[in-house]
């Protein structure tokens, strides 16, 4: 499943808007507690950056209490607040114009410039790379190994590698996803994710049957009361299904048994996420997959074996995927059959 483009802004009745931004005023211009009485999660910084990410929605709508809440916004605010906002294009994201801002590489060494201590620029160089690693720029990396913490630098190129994955599948690169999946600094579900897209791309049956054996690694070097092992051999059963029914038979067994020792499995979470997190900022990101789901293969395999499926459905412990696989099976047999997603390797 490839990324939904930005989804358009809600048609909101006038006074559903109204009532908005009441509530948010009558949030924001709450008077700031004296230091060391502030008791919020996020404190005047955490106001400051809500105040700013909110304003050009206010100056579009009410601006006759923008200027109220622009000057709130200057009496919270730090020097060090200013500079974090100043061109962090998280603020903006879902607000403004995917160009309001610029191109962000052009504008860095003005505000690299500008920062005044190693935090600030780390800040900098982590919220352009994520920016352009969106768009599968490879430089991204390179600015990320500039930042000099080396913990936040690790966490951004994690979070880079996996923008640089996606961008890789949304091109159908199956090369590129496989030399990001064997060099970059993904987690292990990430990397079953990258593994299985291949396999899904690649015209050689003997190619895809490798680099789903190398998913299944990856997921069977997760602990075993880890969610994320069965849901990464839910995604090989569901790679072989399209080809190979006695594999996908076998790991699928394989997957209810770690699925059994994994509490909070539920078979129906078919994304893999990233996220990155520091003072300066917060972004997360995610990547849809239906081979993650206990539905698909189920629904794919019921057709082949209605009662060895229904049998197996059984055998989960937990309620929720029992219930998610039982109703594929069912489903598979009472709807007409679709051609799905399999049908490529299995026809060729």
């Amino acid at each position: 499943m490839q990324d939904a483009p930005p989804t358009p802004a809600p048609a909101l009745s006038t006074e559903l808007r109204n009532a908005f931004f009441q509530v948010a005023m009558g949030i924001l211009m709450k008077p700031q507690p004296p230091p060391g009485q502030d008791t919020s999660t996020s404190g005047r910084s955490g106001k400051y950056m809500v105040i700013r990410r909110l304003l050009p929605l206010f100056e579009q709508y009410v601006p006759q209490r923008a200027a109220e809440l622009r000057v709130m916004m200057n009496a919270v605010a730090n020097e060090e607040d200013v500079a974090r906002g100043q061109g962090n294009r998280a603020i903006d994201r879902g607000i403004a114009a995917n160009d309001a801002a610029g191109d962000p590489v052009k504008t860095l060494q003005d505000r690299i410039d500008r920062a005044k201590t190693s935090e600030q620029r780390d800040g900098i160089y982590a919220d352009v790379a994520v920016s352009i690693a969106g768009k599968g720029d490879a430089g991204a990396r390179d600015l990320a190994n500039k930042i000099e913490d080396s913990e936040f630098r690790k966490q951004t190129l994690a979070y880079v590698d996996f923008e640089l994955l996606r961008a890789a599948f949304q091109k159908k690169d199956a090369a590129e996803i496989i030399r990001i999946a064997r060099t970059g600094e993904l987690t292990r579900i990430q990397r079953v994710w990258a593994y299985t897209q291949a396999a899904r791309l690649s015209s050689d049956q003997a190619r895809a049957i490798d680099l789903l054996q190398e998913a299944a690694g990856e997921s069977r070097r997760l602990e075993a009361t880890d969610p994320d092992r069965a849901r990464g051999l839910v995604a090989v059963a569901n790679g072989f299904s399209g080809f190979d029914r006695a594999r996908a038979w076998e790991f699928l067994t394989e997957a209810i048994k770690a699925a059994n020792g994994a509490e909070g499995f539920t078979g129906e979470d078919g994304m893999v996420r990233a996220m990155l997190r520091s003072k300066n900022m917060a972004t997360a990101t995610a990547a849809g997959s239906p081979d993650f789901n206990v539905a698909e293969v189920f629904g794919s395999l019921a057709i082949e074996d209605f009662y060895r499926s229904i049998e197996l459905a059984k055998t989960f412990s937990g309620d929720t995927p029992r219930a998610n696989a039982t109703i594929a099976v069912a489903r598979a047999i009472l709807e007409p059959k679709q051609a799905g997603r399999g049908d490529t390797l299995q026809n060729r």
